[in-house]
This record gives C-alpha cells, structure tokens and sequence, in this order.
C-alpha cells in the first residue's frame, strides 16, 4: 500500500494539484472521492466531453471465464468490455 511506501502524498484531479499532505489524509480524501465512482449510470453522466459521435454506456472487467469484477489485482488475466453507441 502507498502508506507503506511514502509520509506525504499529492492528489491530482484533472491535471491540477488537488491536496498535498499527509499519506493517510490524502488516501482518505481520494477515497470518498471516489466513493460515488459508479453510483450514476457512465450513460447517465452530464460531467461528460466531446462531440458525442462515439459515447461508452457502460465499461466492465471480466475475469478468464466471462465474470464481471468489481477489482482485479496486478498480474490477474481480464477482459475490459465496454457497451458503445455510434452517431
């Protein structure tokens, strides 16, 4: 884990610097960050750039036998599957 490795760390969000300070602090804020990751539909989303031509629905990890997984660990064979529509 990053705690084990580093006493400071620095959270970016869209290329800009977001929190810097100490290692447990920092991993808690990108936590609850990240805590709502997945609560609204990716279709669902107004956060959203570009011009639409190609738009992603839904984005998923399988594992070797076509499971969906919800983590995966270094070294672990999987599949990234996405659901897409063209305009």
């Amino acid at each position: 884990m990053i705690s084990n490795l580093c006493s400071r760390c620095i959270l970016m969000e869209q290329g800009r610097v977001k929190l810097v300070g100490p290692t447990a602090a920092v991993v808690q804020a990108y936590l609850a960050d990240t805590s709502n990751v997945g609560k609204v539909a990716l279709a669902d989303r107004k956060d959203r750039s570009g011009n639409g031509q190609l738009r992603f629905d839904s984005i998923w990890i399988e594992d070797e036998k076509g499971g969906k997984l919800s983590c995966t660990a270094t070294g672990e064979t999987v599949k990234i599957c996405a659901h897409y529509k063209l305009s």
